[in-house]
């Protein structure tokens, strides 16, 4: 049994920024509702296929690990760990993984309550600690994965993120462009770009075209994916490439603009 289906079901967490209640998926692992953002971080569908789907194999992870190769993996949303506790498990299962292959897991974190919630209730996160840094940045270190938690707003976290950068992974987990529009615009993907290393990817559930616009201004080459589920795509970033003519003439036939810091003001 993995660490993600022994999180007690409708379990909820009084937070400061909101309160969020623990809701089991149809693969029997879980996902968090937010009240603020009236969302679930994951589909119904299953939360942990779901993060299979789109980021471990969308960002091609356990290819990676099949050689001497260090992944810098970002992700925006770390809420209770799925993310990470997914990605590890599915690393540490290779049965050739390479000895000297390395995971560094960044996870951007707005509710510390969660994070707490988190190291309460997965064994392997109750060793995630504070650092001496101040009371914002939790690392857990292991054999050849490290993870560090960045608790507070990620758009005020960039900063601190080029100590980690560049990333070859990018995880953009975020709610939805409709409720946390501000995690969704070309200057937040102009960052994440300038965060990534050359040939770096970033894999998302949204397939939206104002998002995909958005990206591709960024600098990203920007593909479909295939869904998760019933859900028809994803999308696939990459840095260095360039969007296919078929994904540009989408976005011309588009009345929607890519959405900008200036719409939120």
């Amino acid at each position: 049994m993995s660490e993600q289906s022994k999180l007690p079901q409708n379990c909820t967490v009084l937070g400061e920024f909101s309160d969020y209640t623990i809701l089991e998926t149809a693969d029997g692992s879980h996902t968090v509702f937010s009240k603020a953002f009236n969302e679930a971080c994951h589909s119904s569908k299953g939360a942990k296929s779901e993060t299979l789907h789109y980021y471990v194999h969308g960002n091609k992870l356990t290819e990676l690990a099949l050689g001497p190769s260090k992944a810098n993996v970002l992700e925006v949303g770390f809420g209770t760990g799925l993310g990470f506790l997914t990605t590890l498990e599915a690393l540490s299962e290779l049965p050739d993984r390479h000895p000297d292959f390395r995971l560094h897991y960044v996870g951007l974190e707005l509710s510390k309550d969660l994070i707490e919630y988190a190291r309460r209730e997965s064994t392997l996160l109750s060793a995630l600690k504070l650092t001496e840094n101040g009371e914002s940045t939790y690392q857990l270190i292991g054999p050849w994965f490290t993870l560090t938690v960045l608790c507070g707003d990620a758009r005020e976290k960039v900063i601190t993120l080029k100590d980690y950068a560049p990333f070859t992974a990018i995880y953009q987990d975020a709610f939805s462009p409709k409720q946390c529009p501000i995690l969704w615009t070309t200057e937040w993907f102009t960052d994440l770009y300038d965060l990534a290393a050359e040939g770096a990817t970033m894999t998302t559930f949204s397939q939206a075209t104002y998002v995909r616009k958005a990206m591709n201004l960024a600098g990203f080459g920007v593909f479909s994916h295939p869904g998760h589920a019933e859900k028809g795509e994803g999308t696939f970033a990459k840095k260095g490439a360039a969007t296919p003519e078929a994904m540009l003439a989408k976005f011309e036939r588009s009345p929607k603009e890519a959405l900008s810091d200036l719409h939120l003001k």
